[in-house]
C-alpha cells in the first residue's frame, strides 16, 4: 500500500512511523506532501495516480471536501482526513471524528462530573462538539476569537479538549481537579508544564494512532483500489 499526507509545515508528523506499526510490510511507502498553499496541491485524478490512500491533516481538511463522497461520517462534518478511490468514485472521511468518539467513550466515566470546555473554534474543534452531540454530552467552547480575555481564564474541575494548532501555547490558570486532552503531540511546552499542574494529561498521540487504525480500516475495504 503506497499512502501519503497532505498537509502544510508537517515534518514533524509521526505518521509514517505510525502506518509502519500499523501495516508493516504490507505499507511499501508513505510520503510526507508538504505544501505552503492550497493552490499548489495537486487534484485527486493527479493524486492517485502514485497512491492507495491519501490522509490530509490542517490547514488543509476542507480542501477536497466538496469533491469526494462522504462515508462513515456525518454529513455535516466541515472537514476530511482520508481519501479512497472505490468503484471509480472518489470517497471521504474523518476518521479523526470516529477516533474522538471513540476515545470519549473510554473517558465518559472520570470526565462525568466536570464541565467539558473545547479550546479552539476551528475543524477539530467543530468535529469534536460533533462527537460530543451525538454522545448527548453537555460542552462549552472557549476560543482566540470568541473568549474574552481567552489567556487568563482560571480552570476547575474541568475536563479541557484542545483543538488549536500547535502555534497555540495553553497560558491559562489551572486550579485543580483539570484533565487536559491535547489534540497535539510532541508540543513541548504543553508536555513539560501541564503534566505539573493537571491530574492528568493526555498527548495527541492516542489520537493519531486510533485516527491510523481506522484509516486503514477505511483504505482496506473490498474495492477501494481501482485504476484511474
Amino acid at each position: 500500500m503506497k499512502l501519503a499526507l497532505v498537509g502544510k509545515d508537517i515534518s514533524h508528523s509521526k505518521s509514517p512511523e505510525i502506518y509502519k506499526k500499523i501495516l508493516g510490510e504490507k505499507l511499501q511507502s508513505y510520503q510526507l506532501l508538504d505544501y505552503p498553499n492550497g493552490s499548489l496541491i495537486p487534484n485527486l485524478k493527479e493524486l492517485f495516480q502514485h497512491y492507495d490512500g491519501i490522509s490530509i491533516t490542517s490547514p488543509y481538511k476542507a480542501h477536497f471536501l466538496s469533491q469526494v463522497k462522504l462515508v462513515g461520517c456525518p454529513l455535516d462534518i466541515l472537514g476530511i482526513n482520508v481519501i479512497r478511490f472505490r468503484n471509480n468514485i472518489f470517497e471521504g472521511s474523518n476518521t479523526d471524528f470516529i477516533a474522538i468518539k471513540a476515545l470519549l467513550k473510554d473517558l465518559i466515566e472520570e470526565i462525568a462530573n466536570k464541565q467539558i470546555i473545547i479550546l479552539g473554534d476551528g475543524v477539530m474543534s467543530q468535529i469534536t462538539e460533533l462527537a460530543l452531540r451525538e454522545l448527548k454530552v453537555s460542552y462549552k467552547v472557549f476560543s482566540r476569537k470568541l473568549t474574552k480575555n481567552f489567556t487568563q481564564l482560571t480552570f476547575k474541575n474541568s475536563f479541557l479538549i484542545n483543538t488549536c494548532s500547535r502555534n497555540y501555547i495553553f497560558e491559562g490558570k489551572i486550579e485543580e481537579n483539570v484533565i487536559f486532552w491535547d489534540y497535539n503531540y510532541n508540543l513541548l511546552p504543553h508536555e513539560k508544564n501541564l503534566p505539573l499542574v493537571c491530574t492528568k494529561y493526555i498527548d495527541g498521540i492516542s489520537l493519531l494512532e486510533t485516527q491510523a487504525k481506522y484509516a486503514v480500516e477505511f483504505w482496506s475495504e473490498s474495492n477501494c483500489l481501482k485504476s484511474l
